[in-house]
């Protein structure tokens, strides 16, 4: 399981074939993998190694209670099969992010003192567990943006039959009608309406059917 950095594809959840180079903790072999699935929305991909004795002697980490974790935790930098260095991370807030066309994902922000955080890092609780997984970095607030362990979650439920439908969707692009006076007049609206603009549906979605 790992993200996928620095891409996003219209499509989302993808099927394709591909490899990544993979390490155990304490070993200089590489293990060649196999992308099973990857997701470009949520950031997250399955990879299986084709050396069944990849997993020899390996203990999967347990995943945290789902929901908010309001508490500090590590985030663990890997390299070359051993930590490089880890850092700590303190709950800031947790938030929906929305993807194109109205797909939601639960995410949490983490602040850190580390210059560079990098991606794709787990965050690891008190407990041992793995709650999430770093995708982004904000300079701004020093800070980084967590992929909740709900998500991660979903991803693995959603794969277990061997298909992936991938995070709901709206399948609708929206606008928020509140406050923007000029909107509202180029659509003819009173000043006093509110709701949601929609301004693009899939090609794909229902509400881009023409009645007959």
């Amino acid at each position: 399981m790992s993200p996928e950095q620095g891409k996003r594809d219209k499509k989302g959840p993808s099927q394709c074939p591909g490899s990544k180079s993979l390490s155990k903790m304490g070993e200089n072999r590489k293990y060649k993998g196999v992308v099973v699935l990857k997701d470009y929305n949520t950031n997250l991909a399955l990879i299986r190694p084709e050396d069944s004795s990849f997993f020899s002697d390996l203990i999967p980490i347990k995943l945290s209670s789902p929901g908010i974790p309001e508490e500090d935790a590590t985030t663990v930098v890997w390299e070359n099969g051993g930590i490089l260095k880890t850092y700590t991370t303190s709950y800031l807030k947790s938030y929906v992010k929305t993807y194109r066309y109205n797909g939601l994902s639960l995410c949490h922000r983490m602040a850190t003192e580390q210059p560079d955080p990098g991606r794709g890092e787990p965050v690891i609780n008190g407990r041992g567990e793995l709650m999430g997984i770093v995708s982004n970095f904000f300079s701004s607030d020093q800070s980084v943006e967590v992929i909740s362990v709900d998500s991660i979650r979903r991803f693995i439920a959603d794969f277990s039959d061997g298909t992936y439908q991938g995070i709901p969707y709206y399948w609708v692009e929206t606008t928020p009608l509140k406050g923007d006076i000029n909107l509202k007049r180029f659509l003819g609206l009173d000043n006093g309406e509110q709701g949601l603009y929609i301004s693009r549906t899939a090609p794909f979605s229902s509400g881009s059917e023409k009645p007959d």
